[in-house]
């Protein structure tokens, strides 16, 4: 009977370097997004903030409201004086500044 019973050998599998790289590039990869993750968290918290800053009277929400409108006419009346001047020239194939 002892003879049936032998000692079971110890069986040692030694995964090839393939496996070991997919492993590391699994790692890599989950640390990648747990890092895109954690800005993701910290830009929206940042934003949040921000609103509430606005919104609990951080500063002049009527003096920013008029900044903001009187800079988009004055950008709106740049970029028309540019499109009605000689200097332009439209067509099909696009816009172009004519140099002096």
């Amino acid at each position: 009977m002892s003879e049936k019973k032998k000692k079971k050998e110890k069986v040692h599998i030694a995964l090839p370097s393939a496996w070991k790289t997919i492993r590391h590039r699994n790692e890599t990869g989950q640390a990648r997004a747990n890092y895109e993750d954690m800005w993701k968290a910290i830009g929206i918290i940042l934003l949040i903030a921000l609103i509430l800053f606005i919104l609990l009277g951080g500063v002049n929400q009527k003096a920013v409201l008029d900044f903001f409108i009187d800079w988009g006419k004055r950008v709106g009346e740049a970029v028309s004086n540019w499109l009605n001047s000689s200097d332009v020239v439209t067509n099909e194939n696009g816009v172009y500044v004519q140099p002096h």
